[in-house]
């Protein structure tokens, strides 16, 4: 008996298991694939797993031990599960939880900074260097906390920079390779 196979490229599924003729085109024109129909492989619960043909025609051979195997395809079928994604409150406790843990390890090392420095010592020299005691110690840090907000947030680039109107070479075709991905991700799901 004479089984041809061809193994599929890809399959996207949320099933638990896929099934053999889910990943594979079954042919004999001696006889009968229907046993075939019964092999399954389990899948990881996310994301990718790989099918090997080695794997397949092993399978086959086992259920078929008297059949002569005929590869016709790829090497290899990928089998994609899409990701859980979580809920929105779930993202937004994780978010939040990011947000304090970053925001008091900040505030723990500019805190101990100042008192490895000795800040109101600096702010005395810097008042009497400037002229005198026109302001207090208190609006000096104030001050100088608004100054180091403001350079935070240009550090981390928070106003948004404009385009550049001449685009370099680069940025030209990696619109133009992310406009081929999505091209392809549209066809693919046609």
């Amino acid at each position: 008996m004479t089984v041809f196979f061809a193994l599929k490229k890809s399959l996207d599924t949320a099933a638990e298991q896929v099934t053999l003729p889910e990943i594979c085109k079954l042919a004999s024109p001696d006889g009968d694939v229907a046993p075939l129909k019964n092999v399954r492989y389990p899948l990881r619960k996310q994301g990718v797993t790989v099918i090997s043909g080695l794997r397949v025609a092993a399978d086959i051979l086992r259920t078929l031990p008297d059949a002569r195997l005929v590869s016709l395809s790829e090497t290899d079928s990928v089998v994609c599960k899409p990701y859980r994604h979580d809920k929105a409150a779930v993202l937004f406790g994780k978010a939040a939880l990011t947000f304090l843990v970053l925001f008091f390890a900040a505030g723990t090392a500019i805190i101990n900074f100042y008192a490895d420095v000795d800040m109101n010592a600096a702010f005395s020299r810097l008042l009497n260097i400037a002229g005198g005691d026109a302001l207090s110690i208190g609006a000096v840090t104030a001050i100088y906390c608004v100054g180091l907000l403001l350079g935070m947030l240009l550090f981390l680039g928070v106003p948004k920079k404009r385009s550049d109107p001449d685009p370099d070479t680069a940025a030209v075709e990696s619109e133009k390779y992310d406009g081929d991905v999505e091209d392809y991700l549209r066809s693919k799901n046609e």
